[in-house]
């Protein structure tokens, strides 16, 4: 079963008053369907799929989840850092074609 989601990505356009467009994804990973907010970093290298990471975590309350998928072959390791030493909470972290996906929840 697919669920529609909302998602910012790496290059979202923006509206009037600086207001991103969202744009809808299908995504049938369980990860995914559960999170309070996906977005998608594919295409970014280091460190700005952490930078946006960062701030899209700033706009969830504490206990909210965010689902990544990133591209850059580095993140593994840096996601791993940036929840370590933010105190977020890495729950889970796979790979599929090339793809990295990260669900992370705020603390």
């Amino acid at each position: 079963m697919y669920a529609s989601r909302h998602y910012f990505t790496a290059g979202a356009a923006r509206g009037s008053g600086g207001v991103a467009r969202y744009n809808v994804i299908l995504s049938g990973t369980s990860a995914a369907m559960s999170a309070d907010q996906t977005i998608d970093l594919s295409g970014l290298n280091c460190p700005l799929p952490i930078l946006r990471t960062k701030k899209a975590l700033a706009t969830l309350e504490s206990g909210q989840t965010l689902f990544v998928t990133c591209t850059d072959p580095a993140t593994p390791t840096d996601f791993a850092a940036f929840c370590r030493q933010t105190g977020h909470a890495l729950v889970e972290s796979s790979s599929t074609d090339g793809r990295f996906h990260f669900l992370i929840r705020k603390r």
